[in-house]
């Protein structure tokens, strides 16, 4: 008689695979899908970006090779070098460490900065997923209520009412996914002084710091001087460049920080892809007008999506996002909670999103909506949604 398999980690049987990608799984079983679930940018890669790769594959002799454990020197160079432009002071490409995506750079640093049972601030609502790594590494997320009446903005009282004796970390994702706002100077500020008053690491999450709407700027934290060895900065090449798939990004921070990190990143993954950290090379190569029209499409997404939602008063509020391309409205209709509607919405109509529980306590009776689609999609799946609140008002 065989021996009974032993069950499976307590880390992983402890969380569910994320509530964005239950939502696209379960639409694989569905025809004619319209999706506003999963973040993934409609557009097609550059040529230039594909011409670098076309041109490794067939000139590089060692594109098929791994890279160097923290990137190639070239990229970690060419990253530094655009931190002057993008925020006005600089960075050593030694403070720059290549991983495969944002996402592996966030479950880096939940396993090398912290310890089980430590306790880490995180945005309420905030990114499902650093959520899950940190219930993967056996962190404590301690949740920072942000306030949707100011327009999901970040007070003191919510912020100091999450520390405590056992905090050691903040992670804020500023524009924030997934409530599309925009962080001023004095809520940096104020998360930043945290940090520095309870001796914590900062870290930032930005993987849409190039999409801010209505005239808005970001301002970051590593502009604080004195917080420059509390600060870590994660970036992904997933979404402005359209690389979703090439998986690659990295994070600035200090260089004690990049040698501990190599131990995490060697073991796990070695080094980002060599072919991918050549496409991100030449992707830095482009100038900012080259993605012009792209930023004035996601405007108009934008707009779109809140035309649409004004049309359904009695079904959602919402408060109008000013960066990334996602919108939280809330669920105003009786009778309907968050995971109960995303389920209906795609059983009856075949549309896709994300139950706002997904990313915090005060995401309930939420539903995460991306407008990363085309204007075309966009119509043809708010209009579904609004057949079928117009034929369920009548029942």
């Amino acid at each position: 008689m065989l021996t009974p398999i032993r069950p499976f980690s307590k880390r992983v049987t402890q969380i569910e695979v994320s509530a964005i990608k239950q939502m696209a799984l379960k639409a694989m079983d569905y025809t004619n899908v319209v999706s506003f679930g999963w973040g993934v940018p409609s557009f097609r890669t550059k040529e230039e970006i594909r011409d670098a790769v076309r041109e490794a594959f067939e000139k590089d002799p060692n594109f098929d090779k791994y890279a160097p454990v923290p990137g190639l020197p070239s990229l970690r160079q060419k990253i530094a070098d655009t931190w002057p432009r993008r925020y006005g002071f600089s960075v050593s490409p030694k403070e720059v460490l290549v991983t495969a995506g944002a996402m592996e750079a966030m479950m880096g640093l939940m396993m090398v900065l912290f310890d089980p049972g430590d306790e880490v601030l995180v945005m309420d609502p905030g990114f499902a997923s650093h959520i899950e790594e940190m219930e993967v590494s056996g962190v404590v997320p301690s949740y920072v209520h942000l306030d949707e009446s100011k327009g999901w903005g970040l007070t003191e009282e919510a912020l100091q009412a999450a520390v405590s004796p056992r905090s050691r970390g903040i992670i804020i994702i500023n524009p924030n996914n997934p409530t599309g706002h925009v962080y001023s100077r004095e809520d940096i500020e104020r998360v930043t002084r945290c940090a520095l008053t309870h001796n914590l690491w900062l870290i930032v999450d930005e993987p849409y710091e190039y999409l801010v709407f209505d005239g808005k700027k970001l301002f970051h934290p590593l502009d604080i001087p004195e917080a420059r060895d509390h600060v870590i900065a994660v970036h992904s090449f997933s979404k402005k460049f359209a690389m979703t798939g090439w998986r690659v990004g990295y994070f600035v921070g200090p260089e004690a920080l990049i040698k501990e990190f190599m131990k995490f990143h060697d073991n796990t993954i070695v080094s980002a892809p060599r072919i991918s950290q050549i496409a991100a090379l030449r992707a830095l190569d482009l100038p900012d007008a080259a993605f012009a029209e792209e930023i004035k499409e996601m405007h108009a997404r934008r707009d779109l999506a809140c035309v649409w939602l004004n049309k359904m008063p009695d079904l959602f509020s919402y408060v109008r996002p000013t960066g990334s391309y996602y919108i939280l409205p809330k669920i105003v209709a009786q009778g309907l909670n968050d995971t109960t509607l995303a389920n209906r919405l795609l059983d009856e109509v075949q549309v896709v999103t994300t139950p706002g529980s997904a990313f915090g306590p005060r995401g309930e009776n939420h539903l995460r909506l991306t407008f990363s689609g085309t204007q075309e999609e966009i119509n043809e799946g708010m209009g579904r949604i609004m057949k079928w609140w117009e034929k369920e008002k009548k029942k």
